[in-house]
C-alpha cells in the first residue's frame, strides 16, 4: 500500500514519467518492426533504436516524454506475435490499455488460482497481495509477466492433478524467459517426474520449430545475439538485480574481484544445493507450493538474469499459503511494506543508492524464504 500511494503521488506529478513503459517500447516497436519488416528484423538494434526513438508517451503533467533507454526484446519469434495488435493503437492508449488488461488477468488468474486449489476468497487478502511493489513495477515498465504467473500457476495445478504432461507442456512456456528454468528442469530430472520432463520437451521443440519457421535461420541467430547480450558483464541493471550476480558486482567495490565472485560462487552453490536435495522427497504433491516458492526464490538468487519485478511470479503460491494460515506473518509484513520501506528511506539519503539497496534487500528475501520453505519441506512428517 505504501508504494501503491507513493508510486501515485510520483506518477501525478510526472517524476516517473520517464520510466513509464520502459520495455513496452521494446513490444510496441516489435509489433512495428514485425509488421513491416518481418519476424527476423525484430532482433536488429539499429531498427529497435531508430522506431523507440519516435514513441513519446503522454504524461500526466502535459508533457511527451522520449524513452530514456533503448531494449531489446529476448523473446522467441512466437511471442513475438503477442505483440503484433499492439501497434492498433497509438503508443500511449496501447500502453494504457495493456496495463489495464495485464492487472485485470493477473487479479482474475487469482481468483482462478485459488478456486481451483479450493481455497476460501477473501477480497481483503486478495488486493493485499495483488497490489504490492512486484506488480506495480510490471505496470510500470509494461513487463510481461503476468504470462509467467498463468504459465507456472497452470503448471503446479496440472501437477496437483495428476497430469504431469501437460504440466511439462505449460512449463515449456517458460521459454520466454529461460533463466527462470535454471532450477525447475534439473528439480524434473532429480525426481524424476519423467512425463512432465518428456511434455516439457515436446512443447519446448514445438516452441522453436514454429520459431524457426516463423523467423528462419538468421532470424533464430538474431535471437541468440540479443539472448547472449543480456548476459554481457556491461548490461545496465546489473546493480539493481537481486541475485548472486549483484553480490558479486557490490562487493567488488569495496573488496578485490575474487572475494566478491567467491561469496557470490558461495550463495549460488548452498541456495542450488538446499533447493534441489528437496526435488527428491518421496511426498512432493501435498506440498508442491513450499516447493515451488523454494525453487523459485532459489532461482531469483542464482540466475544470471534476475531483475526485481520478477517477484510477482510468487504471487499466487505466498496468497495460496497466506490464505490456509501457512505463512508466517513476518513474511506478509515484508511483502506489504518491506520494498516500500526499504526503498523510500534509502531514496531520502542518497537516491541513487535506492535501486541496488532494494536489490539486495530482496536477494536477502529470497535466500530467507528458500531457507524457510525447504525447512518445511524437510520436516514434513510423511517424509
Amino acid at each position: 500500500m505504501l508504494f501503491l500511494i507513493g508510486f501515485g503521488a510520483s506518477i501525478a506529478s510526472g517524476k516517473t514519467c520517464d520510466i513509464l513503459a520502459t520495455d513496452f517500447r521494446g513490444y510496441y516497436a516489435s509489433g512495428l518492426i514485425a509488421r513491416e519488416a518481418g519476424l527476423a528484423a525484430v532482433y536488429d538494434p539499429q531498427l529497435q533504436a531508430e522506431s523507440q526513438a519516435t514513441l513519446y508517451l503522454d504524461c500526466p503533467d502535459g508533457t511527451a516524454r522520449p524513452a530514456l533507454v533503448r531494449v531489446m526484446v529476448p523473446y522467441l519469434p512466437i511471442f513475438v506475435l503477442l505483440f503484433l495488435p499492439l501497434p492498433a493503437m497509438d503508443f500511449s492508449a496501447s500502453y494504457i490499455a495493456w496495463s489495464l488488461v495485464n492487472l485485470v488477468i493477473f487479479i482474475l488468474y487469482l481468483y482462478r488460482f485459488s478456486i481451483a486449489l479450493h481455497i476460501r476468497m477473501d477480497s481483503l487478502r486478495l488486493f493485499q497481495w495483488a497490489l504490492c511493489f512486484a506488480l506495480l513495477a510490471n505496470l510500470t515498465l509494461g513487463q510481461i509477466n503476468v504470462l509467467l504467473v498463468i504459465l507456472l500457476g497452470e503448471f503446479v495445478l496440472a501437477f496437483r492433478r495428476d497430469k504431469p504432461l501437460w504440466g511439462g507442456a505449460w512449463l515449456a512456456g517458460l521459454l520466454l524467459k529461460p533463466n527462470l528454468l535454471i532450477l525447475l528442469l534439473p528439480g524434473l530430472l532429480i525426481s524424476r517426474r519423467w512425463k512432465a520432463s518428456l511434455g516439457f520437451g515436446v512443447s519446448a521443440a514445438l516452441l522453436l520449430g514454429i520459431s524457426l519457421l516463423l523467423a528462419g535461420k538468421d532470424g533464430l541467430q538474431a535471437w541468440l545475439a540479443v539472448v547472449r547480450s543480456f548476459a554481457e558483464p556491461s548490461f545496465n541493471s546489473i546493480p539493481n538485480m537481486m541475485n548472486a550476480r549483484a553480490l558479486a558486482y557490490h562487493i567488488g567495490q569495496v573488496l578485490p574481484t575474487w572475494v566478491a565472485w567467491l561469496a557470490a560462487v558461495a550463495v549460488t552453490a548452498i541456495t542450488a544445493l538446499l533447493v534441489l536435495a528437496r526435488w527428491t522427497g518421496s511426498n512432493l504433491r501435498d506440498r508442491f507450493l513450499w516447493l515451488m516458492l523454494a525453487t523459485l526464490a532459489g532461482t531469483f538468487v542464482v540466475a544470471w538474469h534476475s531483475n526485481l519485478y520478477l517477484w510477482m511470479i510468487l504471487v499466487p503460491f505466498l496468497f495460496t499459503l497466506d490464505s490456509e494460515s501457512q505463512l508466517p506473518m513476518i513474511y506478509v509484513a515484508f511483502w506489504a511494506f518491506g520494498p516500500a520501506v526499504v526503498y523510500y528511506l534509502v531514496y531520502l539519503f542518497n537516491p541513487a543508492l535506492a535501486h541496488p539497496v532494494l536489490g539486495m534487500a530482496m536477494l536477502v528475501a529470497n535466500i530467507v524464504l528458500v531457507v524457510h520453505s525447504t525447512r518445511r519441506l524437510k520436516c514434513d512428517p510423511n517424509e
